[in-house]
């Protein structure tokens, strides 16, 4: 099947200028029988878009202009601006993991095994796939995976630097839990592809509460810092969105704009129920949500890790008192 680049689809749009006037009726009446997922395009709404071009491009590279190329540079100037000095003012003053302890950081072969088996498996599926699907290599889960392989793989890995990507996956754990609760597998055509998909997503979740519930990863304050729990919440939370907003505002998006990908939904709203994130703010809604989505979770995982505290300080303290 061969897939549409953006240069080809705007040529093709261009096409139909001459009946933009019976367009608007034609594609609410596609859009309201479930046609395609193409909802509000101020600059697109008045071109005709075939059907049966629809039909070769997966959802996911569909790149429109939904937003316009001012709205853009503001975003991309604000956001890069405000995230690199939020990450410049909160690295010092994150609380230094101990380098003595650096072996409880350090993954186990059963989670290195399955941790390169997947990476190479994705990497496989992406090469493989249509023109420039190997971008998506910079979805959110597929980070994640990257940030495992570094914690695996790369050597001398220092303390302090496995601990900051600990505490940034935590809560980019509940990225995966919201892409196995509404999946998008709209551009998942290869061969056990989607089932990998769902597999990927849901190891991500299980070495999370492993490294959690195993106590190798802590979420409160470091033993000897000067920080207390809400303070010390705060700051990684601050510093989660601040790298994530870096990232994607100031790397995905360009790349999302020079290759016509719309990588992590960068370019157009992702699937939500009722189109709930959608119109000329739908990025900026999406930092929300994922900033509440990273509080809950964190918050969630720090409220986890002090109540199996205190039970087992509860169950020491009986067990001498028996004694």
């Amino acid at each position: 099947m061969m897939y549409v680049t953006w240069g080809r689809m705007e040529k093709m749009i261009q096409n139909y200028l001459s009946i933009a006037k019976i367009c608007t009726k034609a594609n609410e009446a596609w859009l309201g029988a479930g046609k395609s997922r193409l909802i509000y395009k101020p600059n697109l709404m008045q071109n005709m878009i075939s059907i049966d071009l629809l039909m070769y491009v997966p959802t996911k590279i569909l790149k429109f202009r939904y937003l316009t190329p001012e709205r853009h540079i503001v975003e991309y100037i604000l956001a890069v601006i405000i995230s690199s000095t939020m990450i410049r003012a909160l690295l010092p003053k994150l609380p230094r993991y101990p380098d003595d302890k650096a072996d409880n950081l350090t993954p186990p072969i059963f989670i290195k095994i399955p941790t390169g088996v997947i990476v190479l498996s994705q990497l496989i599926y992406k090469i493989s796939g249509y023109p420039g699907k190997v971008l998506f290599i910079f979805m959110p889960c597929n980070v994640m995976w990257t940030m495992w392989a570094f914690l695996c793989f790369w050597p001398n890995l220092n303390a302090q630097t496995m601990h900051i990507l600990y505490q940034l996956i935590v809560p980019y754990s509940g990225l995966a839990v919201a892409a196995v609760a509404t999946p998008d597998t709209s551009d998942l055509t290869m061969w056990g592809e989607v089932p990998f998909f769902f597999l990927m997503h849901y190891t991500l979740i299980i070495y999370t509460i492993y490294f959690l519930s195993s106590g190798k990863v802590t979420v409160l304050p470091i033993i000897g810092s000067n920080d207390n729990m809400v303070g010390n919440f705060l700051k990684w939370w601050a510093f989660t969105c601040a790298c994530f907003a870096f990232f994607y505002f100031g790397i995905a998006t360009p790349l999302s704009l020079i290759y016509g990908l719309n990588v992590n939904y960068m370019l157009h709203p992702p699937p939500t129920p009722g189109d709930i994130i959608s119109g000329q703010n739908f990025r900026l809604q999406s930092t929300l949500v994922c900033a509440v989505s990273f509080f809950f979770f964190r918050f969630l995982a720090t409220f986890g890790e002090v109540c199996t505290n205190a039970f087992c300080r509860i169950t020491v303290y009986r067990s001498k008192k028996k004694a």
